[in-house]
């Protein structure tokens, strides 16, 4: 039996039709031949060609090659077929055990012992699709592989959305029950009404009062009081909803400012004026019986630019109440009834939801051959049918997408307990225990899910430090260690910091409050002080963070024939008329380019060879340490050797080197390994050359020497320096740690700010 799976793709996977012997783990198989066999699969409704051929549409590199060289386009690096010709894509099929633990299995029995990988590479290089074959019982009634309703804002969609909710309210031990029973519900300062939206408007509300100095006290008085009922008790009972949404190019054409504050306290916003983002999650949160909705553009107040001659009162307005109001984001968020998330949206005015037509296939069933794949027991029945699942569906439709490269976004999708992702063709779901889409209703589990490394290695909401992991295969075991020593939690740092450096922010100055509310929560268990993006805990390791070099092929193309491309330097600092916003130590100090983000430090106890002897973070006026900053700096004591950082081009890219100062001479012995933090700062197009002095740390996660790059703070300044970069040593390469330690040094206390 094969459903919504084109001839090519059952052929292969049923009668191993054009198998290749390769002598490789996989079974190897030739695929469509050419761009045009592809397009033609993908038009017939097969669910692994059009999955195949929508990810090569959306890369430039790819679809450019693709479609430059006719029906047989020249992707190489591929290895020729008896005949002379490289397919254009070749198919790997691979039998994957489980190998979980006796409670894992016990909790998930009704798992198969087995599935099948099949990937496809672009003739046998890149890789550019991977599913997981799932066998399915002779006795099992076949999941929904398309969807029922024809767009995702139907009752059957709300119907889903209750199933999830419900099922986590009264299962789900590690979701927290704020916003669904906890009766010391948190509210934000504002909130937006929504029990008048089906009367055509709604209107924002006031839950508390503000400090003095915010406002007008007894203009503020006499408004927060139409808000008590008898007795003064407040009238807003009940769980409230909260919203991610992309401004997009241009603001919200409706917004909280200082202008319109009294209106939308008093008279209301009119439903039709609001943007249709906003008016579809409204619309969603009555049809789950909410009352309340929390948007940042309607509740914090924003720039006003219809202020007039009160202009300078009004920024004055925004600026107190969005530092006021950005401090409580962990409260705002991990308070919510439930997160909607306008994944697919690219701003407020394009909705939640979307038309699909119901030969958008999810998934499909193919009968799989066993026979000859590596692993297989003979003895067992060579046929079985299995489910077609995208691993990389996740990505595609939640992970990757505009919205979610947000830096506030991360923060938001972390903190709200559960989130409902309205994309393209479906809705997903994601809380502590569960993820899910309609495509997979009962849950995905990490064994069906590619892209980043991150979620290769744990979905997003297990980085949260209150949750078991036993959900997924790679629970919080794989991290290996106690949790009473705070390291288990310093590791799940590394991964939100690592995700969160890949993601963009608006605003450069927002680089350590976008992240506070996060960080809020992860103190609570990793304990000691938070220093600008980094603990107090291990601290000496955490400064080991680096960027890592981009090699970018030659034409735009990872694929081509030529081995030529530049390495490209992604990390840059904040521009002068930005501020300062973070100490040079700390990864939050550089902003990285293209998605890359930072490696960050080392997390693991160990012997270091520098002491940190003091630090001092202050915040600015209205602040605290984990949001915007005035000044920070730490007192380290350690070995102090000078070297000289040289910048040469290779190959078409500048790369850069150092060379060990010997008798206060250069000497002849170049080496590489070096990670400039910043390079366009460091080293200006009319210099080559510069010294620096560099400390050594210790040996790093991988096995690495690891030295920090420093250079005087000021011509003047004593004993005060900047940090720029990393020496990075591999251990195997001794002969470039004994020209270091050979060289002349000092044991020096410095600060670096």
């Amino acid at each position: 039996m094969s459903s919504h799976i084109c001839q090519v793709c059952q052929g292969m996977l049923q009668h191993h039709n054009n198998y290749q012997w390769y002598g490789t783990y996989d079974m190897i198989f030739q695929h469509q031949k050419s761009w045009e066999d592809l397009e033609k699969s993908k038009n017939s409704g097969c669910c692994i060609c059009k999955a195949i051929f929508q990810r090569i549409s959306s890369s430039d590199s790819l679809s450019t090659v693709a479609n430059s060289n006719g029906s047989q386009p020249e992707l190489g690096r591929g290895t020729a077929d008896t005949d002379g010709t490289t397919p254009f894509l070749r198919a790997g099929l691979s039998l994957i055990k489980r190998k979980d633990s006796l409670e894992h299995k016990r909790r998930h029995d009704h798992e198969p012992e087995r599935y099948y990988r099949l990937t496809f590479k672009v003739n046998g290089y890149r890789q550019v699709g991977s599913f997981i074959l799932k066998p399915v019982p002779p006795d099992n009634v076949l999941p929904r592989d398309a969807p029922v309703s024809s767009n995702t804002g139907s009752a059957e969609v709300v119907e889903l959305a209750r199933q999830w909710l419900g099922e986590c309210n009264e299962k789900h031990g590690s979701c927290t029950s704020i916003g669904l029973s906890d009766p010391k519900q948190h509210y934000p300062t504002r909130l937006v009404d929504l029990s008048t939206f089906d009367q055509g408007f709604v209107r924002v509300v006031m839950t508390r009062m503000r400090k003095p100095g915010l406002f007008d006290r007894q203009y503020w008085t006499s408004k927060v009081s139409s808000l008590r009922g008898a007795g003064g008790q407040w009238k807003i009972k009940g769980p409230y909803m909260t919203l991610s949404h992309r401004w997009g190019k241009v603001d919200p054409p409706i917004k909280l400012t200082y202008t319109t504050l009294e209106k939308f306290l008093w008279s209301g916003i009119p439903r039709e004026e609001l943007p249709k983002t906003f008016r579809h999650a409204m619309q969603f949160a009555r049809q789950l019986g909410v009352n309340y909705m929390w948007i940042d553009s309607l509740c914090i107040v924003q720039k006003d630019k219809a202020a007039g001659k009160h202009e300078a009162k009004a920024m004055r307005l925004h600026q107190k109440d969005w530092k006021e109001e950005s401090k409580y984001m962990d409260k705002v968020y991990g308070g919510s009834f439930l997160n909607i998330s306008a994944t697919a949206a690219e701003d407020c005015t394009t909705g939640l939801f979307y038309p699909r037509t119901e030969d958008r296939w999810w998934t499909g069933y193919v009968t799989v051959n066993r026979k000859g794949i590596p692993g297989s027991a003979m003895d067992e029945p060579h046929e079985e049918l299995c489910q077609v699942r995208d691993q990389w569906f996740w990505d595609q439709s939640v992970g990757d997408t505009l919205l979610n490269r947000r830096a506030w976004v991360l923060q938001e999708r972390l903190m709200a307990p559960r989130v409902l992702h309205f994309c393209k063709d479906q809705i997903a779901w994601e809380c502590c225990e569960v993820t899910a889409a309609e495509c997979v209703p009962e849950g995905v589990r990490n064994l069906h899910l590619a892209g980043t490394p991150l979620h290769r290695a744990r979905m997003l909401k297990s980085l949260k430090p209150n949750i078991d992991g036993i959900r997924f295969y790679n629970d919080d075991a794989d991290l290996g260690e106690d949790p009473k020593t705070g390291l288990r939690e310093l590791k799940r740092w590394k991964s939100i910091v690592e995700l969160y450096s890949k993601t963009e922010l608006t605003n450069a100055t927002d680089k350590l409050i976008a992240l506070s509310g996060i960080a809020k929560q992860m103190h609570d268990w990793i304990g000691g002080d938070y220093l600008a993006g980094l603990w107090s805990k291990e601290l000496a390791g955490q400064l080991l963070w680096y960027v890592e070099p981009q090699f970018a092929w030659a034409n735009d193309s990872p694929v081509t024939m030529k081995s030529e491309g530049t390495f490209h330097y992604p990390g840059r600092r904040p521009r002068k008329q930005d501020g300062w916003r973070a100490p040079s130590w700390s990864w939050a100090s550089v902003d990285v380019d293209n998605h890359v983000g930072i490696v960050y430090g080392t997390v693991t106890a160990g012997d270091r060879e520098i002491k940190i002897e003091d630090y001092n973070v202050t915040p600015q006026e209205d602040s605290d340490e984990f949001g915007l900053l005035q000044s920070a700096w730490i007192k380290v004591t350690g070995m102090l050797r000078e070297i000289d950082i040289i910048s040469q081009n290779h190959g078409g890219s500048e790369r850069y080197r150092w060379v060990p100062i010997k008798d206060r001479e250069p000497a002849k012995d170049i080496y590489w390994n070096v990670y400039l933090d910043c390079p366009e700062d460091e080293f200006p197009k009319t210099r080559n050359r510069r010294q620096a002095s560099c400390m050594f740390v210790g040996t790093d996660g991988d096995g690495y020497f690891c030295y920090l790059l420093l250079v005087p703070r000021a011509a003047e300044s004593r004993d005060q320096y900047l940090r720029i970069g990393l020496v990075r040593i591999p251990s195997f390469d001794q002969s470039g740690k004994n020209a270091l330690d050979s060289t002349e040094g000092i044991e020096k206390t410095i600060t670096i700010f």
